[in-house]
């Protein structure tokens, strides 16, 4: 017999209330695991339209299509069954489906931004990863660091990223009041980092500039505060590095002073100081190489 034939004396509607589907067919016309659909019988979140009292066969009809497709795109927006469980059970404002689905997306919106967050930081530590794979090795010795006098410009530079920027605009500030002086340097500039492990923002520095004594005496200091004439205390020991290359490696070379330190028993004490032994900073290209000394003031740990 078929289909048509045995519904040709059917009305429409009488089609429609007798369309029953065992949990099979139902399964395979709604896309959904029979599993699903027990579960989903369990929590009464849709419960079989009429179950055979002799065989236990479920049957499911066309009317509970709709039904089972809010449940699926409900929980395909993120919602909980017992969240669904309580929408089906309550009749439920427009408006106040508005809003929840409001704070659904709010809720999505925020777990997306964190993962995004979680993959740069896994993209982070995978370049570092890969950096250390081919980080050259350096040489580091332990000196003696003799106190010395200097002319000086200290301030906060706002963030780490501006750190090259702030930098450059200080040093061309402490030699145009030299070259204006005719004041005579007579050893590197350096760098001194007045910091105490790792800061992203307000990072105090000082640029310094190492003079004679007959520049001291006619030096004459700007009306700026940041400005001074003083004393650069020396230290008995200092882990040191001396490198060629350009001012962004100094963060990578700076952290294998730190990993040798750590791994050698010493601690840090005083203010790192950063050496241009290539020539004031000013006078070099952005592109040339340059030859820098790292220092890092350290004691030998207690234990």
């Amino acid at each position: 017999m078929s289909f048509q034939g045995a519904y040709a004396d059917m009305q429409p509607s009488d089609v429609v209330s007798t369309a029953m589907f065992r949990i099979g067919d139902f399964s395979r016309l709604a896309q959904v695991s029979v599993r699903t659909l027990r579960h989903y019988d369990e929590l009464e979140l849709l419960e079989p339209a009429r179950v055979d009292d002799l065989t236990d066969y479920r049957y499911y009809s066309i009317e509970q299509l709709p039904q089972l497709h809010r449940i699926v795109a409900l929980k395909d927006m993120g919602f909980s069954l017992k969240e669904i469980a309580e929408l089906a059970q309550h009749d439920v404002e427009l408006a106040d489906l508005k809003d929840m689905l409001a704070q659904k997306q709010a809720e999505v919106s925020r777990k997306i931004a964190a993962e995004q967050a979680r993959l740069k930081r896994l993209a982070a530590s995978l370049e570092q990863l890969e950096q250390a794979e081919t980080t050259p090795s350096y040489n580091v010795t332990l000196k003696k660091v003799s106190p010395c006098k200097v002319f000086s410009k200290r301030y906060t530079v706002p963030h780490l990223m501006e750190m090259n920027a702030y930098c450059s605009q200080f040093y061309n500030e402490l030699y145009e009041v030299i070259n204006t002086q005719n004041l005579n340097v007579i050893a590197p500039e350096f760098t001194l980092f007045h910091t105490d492990g790792f800061l992203l923002e307000d990072i105090d520095i000082e640029v310094c500039a190492v003079l004679d004594s007959e520049s001291f005496d006619v030096l004459e200091l700007p009306n700026d505060s940041s400005f001074s004439i003083h004393q650069v205390d020396g230290a008995k020991t200092v882990a040191s590095i001396v490198f060629q290359g350009h001012y962004h490696d100094i963060p990578q070379v700076g952290d294998a002073l730190i990993l040798w330190a750590g791994n050698s028993g010493y601690h840090s004490v005083g203010a790192a100081r950063e050496v241009h032994l290539s020539g004031p900073i000013v006078e070099t290209g952005k592109a040339d190489p340059v030859v820098i000394e790292l220092q890092a003031p350290v004691a030998a740990n207690p234990f």
